[in-house]
């Protein structure tokens, strides 16, 4: 089973962390900070080249991106942006797109969506 946690190191950091695990090993993480009201993604594994994604691997960056939204919803945020031009091919497979030379998405935007 997949399941993401909350590094248990966010309380006391200004950077924090949702972890996934699948069938209890860890598989990927996002680490961000808040900017207002947004989220500011500095990390995001796995990291991975679109044209290559499998299944398994969009579902382990789908759900870490689901629940940074809802992470994000639940502390106010409305949106979420990466200035990372690295994690930008990987980003936009979930649902970002380029603004202001950045990615963003709105976050009900990230929690709403169905993958075909």
């Amino acid at each position: 089973m997949l399941v993401v946690k909350p590094d248990p190191k966010n309380e006391n950091n200004d950077v924090k962390a949702l972890n996934a695990f699948l069938d209890g090993e860890p598989c990927g993480y996002v680490r961000f900070y808040h900017k207002g009201y947004i989220l500011v993604i500095t990390e995001l594994i796995p990291m991975t080249d679109p044209d290559h994604l499998d299944k398994d691997t969009f579902a382990v960056l789908d759900t870490i991106i689901r629940a940074l939204g809802s992470y994000g919803l639940n502390h106010s945020c409305f949106y979420v942006e990466c200035d990372n031009p690295v994690l930008y091919p990987t980003l936009q497979t979930v649902r970002f797109a380029m603004k202001d030379g950045i990615m963003k998405s709105d976050l009900s935007k990230l929690l709403n969506h169905q993958h075909d």
